[in-house]
């Protein structure tokens, strides 16, 4: 029940008597639940409260309108009143019971050992009449048979024994019993030297007939006639032209060729593990190339999977002067094998964005004798990685590496794509 004009519930109750009473400016006025109840004021202070079965020693009375009042007696009598012009109707709330009565209202006494005795007889008698000491179940308890097979076999069980129905659906029952039990032969199947003697018996004007062409090819010894006549549906014998268009049209069995991944996965290092490698014990003539990378960016996902591990693999085979990517150039495959990349989780910690300035992935640091020569976040696939490589490990050599901070000296690296060493701010 609600005030549609002021929008506000004015109370609310389930069939368990759980809901509450609230004032018209919607602060809760009495509260039911299934552990107890509570009385509060306007302010929402709370003046009075109960547990069940407990109930307040005289009614509440909410007057929540002029036209709406709710009397709270107990758990099952919460009565609200609705009256409107000509219109007066009453409304139980309370919780639903299905026993209206208690057994302790038909003890006659008590025993010497404290033992209760019932009315039996008015028990019996309301059992007699009603059929259930709870309230008599609601047209709801009745229901329909519907058609179907479930229905059919319960309507037969009820039926008498001597029933006509009965009978008839009792023979039928014990037909397919026997129908069930019997045991039938093998049909000759299409295309067996059966199934063509059967036929050629069949034909008219012919010597031979079904059982001697039957007993004829039972007293043969060759075990693939025997293999013939056993053979299932679908499965016919083919005559030789069909055996010719069947070789022609069979599948030539060709080894599958064997497939060289031309990746190499990221080696994955940790924070602790850069610093560690980056220290004073570093390789020298080394580029040791970190690629910032995280797992949720699919850019970066992409990137390592299509790009990074391919330059990786290229990078690999350059190094040993094998494979379709190695160059003819010896300088260019001794630069190849002073070339580590390693994979950097950026998610792992925030200590390498705030001590380099960027706050960007995927990112690329290039350290040379643990100084930074090169950082950029422009690099998309492997011949760009391997470029910007290259020109790195060229750089260091010539010891063009960037002064402390140089990547904070540019601001906001989400719009910088790379930092060089001409870049860089040492000059001024």
């Amino acid at each position: 029940m609600a005030d549609k004009d002021a929008f506000q519930v004015l109370a609310t109750f389930d069939t368990e008597g759980v809901g509450s009473v609230n004032y018209p400016q919607g602060n809760p006025w009495l509260v039911t639940g299934k552990d107890g109840w509570i009385l509060c004021s306007r302010q929402g202070t709370i003046e009075l409260r109960g547990s069940w079965p407990g109930a307040p020693k005289e009614p509440i009375m909410c007057q929540v309108s002029p036209e709406l009042t709710v009397t709270f007696t107990s758990k099952f009598n919460i009565v609200a009143v609705l009256t409107c012009a000509d219109l007066s109707k009453q409304f139980q709330v309370g919780e639903y019971r299905r026993r209206p009565d208690s057994y302790l209202d038909n003890v006659l006494s008590k025993d010497a050992e404290g033992r209760l005795q019932l009315d039996v007889e008015s028990i019996r008698q309301r059992l007699q009449t009603v059929g259930s000491v709870y309230t008599p179940p609601g047209p709801h308890h009745f229901l329909t048979p519907q058609p179907g097979l479930g229905n059919l076999k319960s309507l037969v069980q009820q039926m008498a024994p001597d029933s006509i129905i009965r009978a008839t659906i009792s023979e039928l029952d014990r037909g397919q019993q026997r129908i069930a039990g019997l045991t039938t032969f093998k049909q000759p199947s299409y295309g067996s030297s059966r199934a063509s003697s059967s036929r050629c018996g069949s034909k008219p004007g012919s010597s031979r007939t079904a059982s001697g062409a039957i007993g004829s090819s039972s007293n043969t010894s060759n075990g693939d006639s025997a293999a013939a006549e056993d053979a299932p549906y679908g499965s016919p014998q083919l005559t030789p032209a069909q055996q010719k268009l069947a070789e022609k049209l069979k599948r030539a069995e060709v080894t599958k060729p064997k497939y060289t991944a031309r990746r190499q996965r990221l080696t994955l290092i940790s924070v602790k593990q850069l610093a560690k490698l980056l220290g004073p014990d570093c390789p020298q003539d080394t580029l040791c190339a970190v690629a910032v990378l995280a797992s949720w960016n699919p850019v970066c996902t992409k990137l390592e999977h299509y790009q990074l591990e391919a330059a990786q693999w290229e990078l690999q085979q350059e190094a040993a002067g094998s494979g379709e990517s190695s160059s003819s150039n010896s300088m260019q495959q001794s630069d190849a094998a002073r070339i580590q990349l390693y994979k950097v989780d950026g998610s792992e910690s925030r200590d390498l964005q705030q001590q380099y300035g960027f706050r960007t992935v995927p990112m690329f640091l290039m350290f040379y004798r643990g100084k930074l020569v090169s950082a950029g976040n422009s690099i998309r696939t492997k011949d760009e990685f391997k470029e910007a490589a290259f020109a790195a490990l060229a750089a260091g050599r010539r010891k063009e590496f960037l002064p402390d901070g140089a990547i904070n000296t540019k601001g906001d690296f989400a719009v910088l794509d790379t930092i060089t060493h001409d870049m860089s701010l040492s000059g001024y």
